[in-house]
């Protein structure tokens, strides 16, 4: 994804100054109107563009985020006036699309929830018996983010130069992860705190919003113009394992290939002698996952029980262990 330098040099410097000044403070007035040029004239690219960069400078990530919230609330309006794509049916990036409007559609119910749960004190135990409800279903939208991690990322690793982005991404969902959790335990405790559930749904709105626009204004779109279709299509069947958030996906579980009929040859140990499809049968067969990094640092193998402890997709294979 390495642009050539040109028009757009000037303003993404520009946009990465504005960024990481961010990371330290709110810009003032002045700050915001010397930026404002760039801040209008912003394309999506520059956002992955300049995330790359500060996710490379060594800078923590904690700091990383506080920042890059400020710079994305600060460019959100030029954004939102690019025309999002249509996806064809059978782009992986369709299927996210739609899980994020159910989700979204979600969110949106549980706001009378929150509204009940401060203004109508009598009903409150009704109230959050309904609102742990909500929550519970929200639950199923992880398996939105699993897929991310570790069927869209991976490809983006192997395709783009700046890829970064995905890194933060995936840290913003163990936000929401714990976030989710923590206001699960506040809702199911004898004695509610109601102004600690406030401040911890505040957190989760604010996250999972961010991360819906996120990907709905820039990342889906970006993808769109960079990754080939038949590749978006053919990330697809490696979601089914994992599932769909709140969606049917309306296809049919891709067809396992044949087998070959000739076994490529036998492997030998020490203790005995097995065929590659014994082999395979044996380590699916163990009650735990397997993952076996190289010696370059790469994902080379990992085996396939019947009941997953780890979510793993065949595109984690040749993914360096440290993007994992």
């Amino acid at each position: 994804m390495s642009e050539h330098i040109g028009s757009g040099e000037k303003r993404r410097e520009d946009l990465y100054e504005y960024l990481l000044i961010l990371t330290e403070r709110a810009v003032s007035r002045e700050e915001f109107e010397s930026y404002r040029p760039a801040i209008t004239a912003v394309r999506r690219r520059d956002t992955v563009l300049v995330v790359d960069r500060i996710m490379r400078s060594g800078m923590e990530t904690e700091q990383v985020k506080r920042g890059v919230d400020r710079f994305i609330t600060g460019v959100s309006s030029t954004l939102l006036s690019y025309p999002v794509p249509e996806y064809p049916e059978t782009s992986i990036l369709r299927i996210l699309s739609r899980e994020n409007g159910e989700g979204k559609r979600r969110m949106e119910a549980m706001k009378p929830l929150m509204q009940r749960l401060n203004r109508e004190p009598e009903s409150r135990t009704e109230t959050i018996a309904a609102l742990a409800g909500a929550l519970e279903e929200m639950g199923e939208f992880d398996s939105h983010y699993v897929k991310l991690e570790n069927v869209l990322f991976p490809a983006l690793e192997r395709l783009w130069d700046d890829y970064r982005c995905t890194r933060l991404m995936w840290s913003y969902h163990d936000d929401i992860r714990k976030t989710l959790a923590g206001l699960r335990s506040l809702i199911g405790c004898r004695s509610v705190d109601l102004g600690e559930v406030n401040r911890t749904v505040g957190r989760f709105f604010f996250d999972v919003y961010a991360m819906i626009f996120r990907e709905e204004h820039i990342l889906f779109p970006e993808i769109q113009e960079t990754v080939a279709p038949e590749l978006l299509e053919g990330l697809l069947p490696e979601c089914f394992e994992i599932g769909f958030a709140f969606i049917e996906p309306g296809l049919s579980v891709p067809e396992e290939p044949p087998a070959a009929a000739d076994s490529p040859g036998s492997v030998a140990f020490r203790t005995g002698t097995l065929t590659p499809e014994q082999l395979n049968l044996v380590l699916d067969a163990l009650p735990v996952d397997i993952t076996l990094v190289d010696e370059n640092d790469q994902v080379a193998y990992f085996s396939d029980p019947p009941h997953r402890i780890f979510p793993r997709s065949p595109a984690i294979v040749g993914r360096k262990v440290q993007n994992c």
